[in-house]
């Protein structure tokens, strides 16, 4: 196959190719064979219209020419052989000057590209065949060519030239009605006089002539696609069999995540072999009664949920340790809480001492395993206590959930007993499978990740980042996830912004939103990786002498909304899937108090509420 280049001339380009050499050749069937280097030539295709389709100002004068790619294999044929393939010399770069060589007998004659040994040995009537799907971004489907060898010094030479019509798609939905979409495909559907015409399917051609004759069920159809690209706009090419004539009609049918567009149009030239023709489908053009513009929506699966994550601060009293911690009765309080708010699903870490207290609190909850408490006899790195201190809760009324058992420890880790306790127990991630009751299923990671501080804490932070993300990377199966707990972490102080948000939006397709920036810092995630001071969230009593943290404009800190706490629901969507999910509210719920507004629990929970959609 090749690659794509825009040449910007007003003058069809000839890609010449220069090659040396060639060898005798023996009549002999069991004699070795000496290896024949030809040197080859690719004729662009010649501009023909730039607009096919009824906008006659569209297009612009930029022609297409082609580079040869590895892996690129001829067919040649001669007076002794018939179909030989000859394969690219080249291995590692798209070229348009390369050299192609194979192991032949007799005098070489006709070449065409690309070879199939399926394509037969009659040379009058080789075997082909257009895509009715063709992924119109990076390498040419059906880019079939053919040419003349010619036998001179310093070596045999041939001349390409393309049999097939190539189309430039210049699709844009911006200014029309499909403007917020993201495209997915372009179809295309070519009638005369109401009777469909053959523009993919089979079809056979003349190696010396370059003729082309279509099978009697070649397909008056082709989809054109974009590679999986979240795309709003599309520069893209694809092959279609030479049929098309003046005034045929062309129906084109857009698909979008959420809809589907289609119109009609006639077409204003007779399509020829071996030029390129401009389909400028800049679809606000369209958008009207004379070209048949219809929309419709569709059909989608469509709901709401809350996720919420939670530090129930479970430790044990152990020695004076979390004297000051809920305890029994604190941790019934704060579950019978949790109970009456209706989340979807509750991520908790912490989960030691208290854990019976938690689970008959959540009466309207289904949850996960719980690995155990802590001891004094096993909180040491040497002697570990076999938890992560997770668990997962589920509302049995909206949403069901499958424990999948996957428990990742993280790999990397700094702290002992009395520098946060990050390697008393098995610090990690767990996978869950979520399912709303209409069958919409969510991946969804829970975490208690690293403390931060010296001696190497806030490099196992960021480290613990990337096993997350290369995780869900290498786990990925198209499902929205969210990853959200007790991460340890701030904006102002770790690599977020690197290791997750930039590494994750840099991929084709993928997005992830921190609802926290999105809703009460405007999206500016620049900003506040760069801050300066750390964003803390403060109550009202908090000492504003401290210099190193930033209290805002009023110099009694962010509160618990706008400033940031540690506790983080992260989640991910790609773009071209079924199921999307939004974050539509943020919120760090300082309700959870006692009778005398202290905290239940020495975090507050955070809340998400999503919308999501799924199309069917």
């Amino acid at each position: 196959m090749h690659r794509i280049i825009s040449i910007t001339t007003p003058l069809a380009v000839a890609l010449a190719l220069s090659l040396g050499g060639c060898s005798d050749s023996t009549d002999r069937d069991d004699a070795p064979r000496p290896k024949v280097s030809i040197t080859a030539s690719t004729v662009a295709p010649e501009p023909e219209s730039r607009s096919c389709v009824d906008l006659s100002t569209a297009g612009g004068n930029s022609f297409v020419g082609l580079l040869w790619s590895p892996g690129d294999v001829i067919g040649v044929f001669g007076t002794v052989d018939r179909n030989v393939p000859f394969v690219n010399e080249e291995k590692s770069a798209n070229l348009a000057k390369t050299s192609f060589s194979g192991q032949p007998q007799g005098m070489l004659q006709y070449a065409y590209f690309p070879y199939s040994p399926e394509a037969g040995t009659d040379i009058e009537n080789l075997r082909g065949n257009v895509p009715a799907t063709q992924d119109a971004t990076g390498q040419l489907a059906a880019d079939y060519k053919c040419g003349v060898i010619e036998n001179g010094l310093p070596g045999p030479d041939v001349r390409f030239n393309n049999i097939l019509s190539l189309v430039r798609l210049d699709l844009s939905v911006e200014g029309s009605p499909l403007e917020s979409d993201v495209l997915e495909s372009v179809g295309f559907e070519l009638t005369r006089n109401g009777q469909p015409v053959g523009i993919s399917g089979d079809f056979t051609f003349s190696a010396t002539t370059g003729a082309v004759t279509p099978a009697a069920d070649a397909k008056g159809s082709l989809t054109a696609t974009f590679g999986g690209k979240d795309a709003r706009s599309f520069l893209g090419f694809v092959n279609i069999l030479p049929t098309a004539r003046k005034g045929d009609e062309m129906k084109v049918t857009v698909k979008t995540s959420d809809r589907t567009a289609s119109f009609s149009v006639k077409l204003r030239v007779d399509f020829r072999q071996g030029y390129v023709y401009n389909f400028p489908l800049q679809l606000a053009s369209y958008a009207g009664a004379e070209y048949g513009w219809t929309v419709v929506e569709k059909p989608a699966v469509r709901g709401t949920f809350t996720a919420a994550t939670y530090n129930v601060d479970g430790l044990p009293n152990i020695a004076g340790i979390n004297s000051n911690g809920p305890g029994s009765a604190g941790t019934t309080a704060l579950g019978q809480k949790a109970n009456s708010m209706g989340w979807d699903f509750l991520a908790v870490s912490e989960d030691f001492a208290n854990n019976d207290q938690l689970v008959a609190a959540l009466t309207n909850y289904s949850h996960g395993t719980w690995r155990g408490s802590i001891t004094i006899w096993n909180s040491s790195k040497l002697n570990r206590a076999d938890t992560d201190g997770l668990n997962f809760f589920w509302n049995n009324s909206t949403v069901t959930s499958e424990e999948t058992k996957t428990w990742i420890q993280y790999q990397h880790e700094a702290g002992g007993l009395t520098s946060g306790a990050n390697e008393c127990i098995k610090k990690g991630f767990r996978y869950y499978l979520v399912t709303m009751k209409d069958g919409t299923e969510i991946d969804v990671y829970i975490t208690h990740m690293n403390t931060s501080g010296d001696g190497g804490r806030n490099e196992a932070q960021n480290e613990q980042i990337t096993e997350v993300v290369d995780y869900i990377l290498a786990h990925d199966n198209g499902r929205p996830v969210i990853f959200m707990g007790d991460t340890n972490l701030r904006w102002t102080r770790n690599e977020i912004k690197t290791r997750l948000y930039d590494r994750i939006n840099s991929l084709e397709g993928w997005s992830v939103q921190d609802p926290w920036i999105d809703f009460q810092w405007n999206g500016d995630y620049e900003g506040v990786t760069n801050h300066g001071k750390s964003i803390m969230a403060y109550g009202p009593n908090k000492d504003t002498n401290d210099e190193t943290d930033d209290f805002g404009p009023t110099g009694q800190g962010y509160g618990y909304q706008k400033g940031e706490v540690v506790d983080k629901v992260f989640y991910i969507n790609r773009t071209t899937n079924a199921t999307q999910i939004t974050a539509t509210r943020y919120l760090c719920d300082t309700t959870f108090v006692k009778d005398n507004g202290d905290p239940l629990a020495d975090h507050y929970p955070v809340v998400v509420e999503f919308a999501y959609k799924r199309t069917l």
